[in-house]
Order: structure tokens, then C-alpha cells, then sequence
């Protein structure tokens, strides 16, 4: 089973409850990136007791008398039929994509948002200096001994 459910996985809803956001509500009212990364796609009733339908009503929770299949993945949709422009189709696909992207691998915490967001930017900063840094310190280097001459 693929899941490709509308209240988390579908991009063409808003970002957040405002007249101005781009996108339909008819199955989810938003898709914030927090709601994306914090999506728990092995417990629905997880999902159920900390959300609310487009109403703004609480969702409710029934467990089934058979076992849920068996998630082989995600899939994050955004239906084309208000995209006019690339931009638009960026705007409501970046960052929500990375968020799917991240609950699929399922290495992530839901409610670690910000700080996963921080350790995946002090990761990069780390990687990217630690790469560079040889070239950084010859380049300083050089400076240096150029203004000696």
C-alpha cells in the first residue's frame, strides 16, 4: 500500500487557515509543513487525536477489527489545477516535499521540528566547513603571507 492520503499528503491545500493562501480545503482546511513532518503514517489514531477535520471539528477514532495493510510508501500530491506558474508549483510543493520526504524514512520524532530543522542546518554547516575548510584555511593563508610580503 501506497499512502497518499489529502489531509497531510496533498500539497494543493493552504499552508495555514487564511482567505489569501492559495490552494482547496474540501479534505483537509491546511497542511502546514508542522502538520506534514508531524504526520505519525503508522498510527492513524494518533492522527485522529491531534487533529481536526476542515471544520475545525475533532476527528474521531475507531479502531478497526482488522489489521491495518502493511505502508511500502508516501506519496505527497499536488493536483496542477490552480498552478499557473513554476513558482506556484514550488510555493506549494517546497518544503512540504522535504517533510513527506523525512516521515517516509521515518527517522524523525513527531514535535522534533525545530530541532531536527537545527541539527539538519548545523549538520550541513559542519559537512559543507569541514569540506571546505582546507581551501578556507590556504586561501586565509595565503592572504596572510601575501600581506607580509
Amino acid at each position: 500500500m501506497i499512502m497518499a492520503n489529502p489531509d497531510y499528503l496533498y500539497f494543493d491545500f493552504p499552508y495555514e487557515v487564511n482567505p489569501e493562501e492559495r490552494g482547496y480545503y474540501w479534505g483537509a482546511r491546511f497542511n502546514s509543513v508542522y502538520k506534514v513532518f508531524t504526520f505519525a503514517p503508522e498510527n492513524l489514531a494518533q492522527n485522529a487525536e491531534t487533529s481536526t477535520d476542515r471544520d475545525g471539528n475533532n476527528m474521531s477514532v475507531t479502531t478497526p477489527d482488522v489489521p491495518m495493510p502493511k505502508i511500502r510508501g508516501m506519496q505527497g500530491q499536488t493536483w496542477s489545477e490552480t498552478v499557473r506558474t513554476d513558482e506556484q508549483y514550488f510555493e506549494m510543493a517546497f518544503p512540504r516535499v522535504l517533510a513527506v520526504a523525512e516521515r517516509a524514512i521515518g527517522t524523525v520524532h513527531p514535535g522534533s521540528l525545530i530541532g531536527l530543522l537545527e541539527l539538519r542546518m548545523i549538520s550541513s554547516l559542519i559537512w559543507s566547513l569541514k569540506t571546505n575548510l582546507k581551501r578556507i584555511m590556504m586561501s586565509l593563508l595565503q592572504h596572510s603571507d601575501a600581506g607580509k610580503s
